[in-house]
């Protein structure tokens, strides 16, 4: 009787123990799916965080494609307007290139300059020709060619003449006037060197010493000296002619 009733308090222990074993191994099993099962979830936020992070962010990618644009390509750049270079060349002297020199009016003012001379910072002078001026602007960056200018002449330097003021008075045609008869100089004597040269000669029986830029009794002006002849302008011709020593 003994024996039997200690073998039932041994299985009676182990059916305890095992009843209150499974609830706490069920429990566990349950944290751990839990735990996983959170985890899992604070690895997709994060992620989606991480997503939405990198959509606000530029991409490089997106920067460099050809068919992104950024506000700056929109903004319209408002370059400053350069005035065309005003340059009216009145007179040109000398015969030989090296010596050659233009009197020019720029800004109100009246120059004489020559080639290689750079005037006010803003244009140099590339070359002297006996009827026109080439020059460089600085600010344009370009040529510009400049005739010679008489009295309601337009400048031709772009090719194009300004217009005439509209009259309502007919225009009448000019009448025919007597032939200005040519200017007739002798020259008789060259003395001197470049610089201090001048010239002996006969004008209206007149025996007459003349410098370079002088004008003579209203009719000419001397352009220049030569070693071998004189260059003048006539004024009533509107012309430039040259005399020879006369042998």
């Amino acid at each position: 009787m003994r024996r039997n009733l200690s073998f039932k308090n041994l299985v009676i222990l182990c059916l305890a123990s095992f009843i209150m074993t499974v609830p706490q191994v069920f429990a566990e099993n349950t944290y751990d799916t839990e735990s996983h099962t959170n985890t899992s979830i604070n690895n997709c936020n994060s992620n989606s965080q991480k997503d939405e992070k990198f959509s606000k962010k530029t991409s490089p990618y997106l920067n460099n494609h050809p068919n992104h644009r950024s506000k700056s390509d929109y903004t319209i750049s408002r370059e400053k307007v350069v005035p065309p270079l005003k340059v009216i060349v009145k007179e040109i002297n000398g015969e030989e290139e090296e010596n050659r020199s233009a009197v020019i009016e720029f800004e109100g003012k009246e120059i004489t300059v020559k080639k290689d001379q750079i005037v006010d910072g803003k244009f140099k002078v590339i070359d002297i020709y006996p009827d026109r001026m080439v020059v460089y602007s600085s600010q344009e960056q370009r040529r510009h060619t400049y005739k010679i200018i008489t009295n309601n002449e337009a400048d031709t330097s772009k090719g194009k003449l300004e217009p005439r003021p509209k009259t309502t008075n007919p225009i009448k045609k000019p009448e025919p006037s007597n032939p200005i008869p040519p200017l007739k100089v002798t020259v008789k004597d060259i003395v001197g060197d470049e610089g201090n040269r001048y010239a002996v000669i006969e004008f209206e029986n007149e025996e007459i010493k003349v410098v370079n830029k002088q004008v003579v009794k209203g009719k000419f002006k001397v352009v220049d000296i030569f070693p071998d002849r004189l260059v003048v302008y006539s004024i009533e011709e509107q012309r430039r002619r040259t005399y020879k020593i006369k042998n």
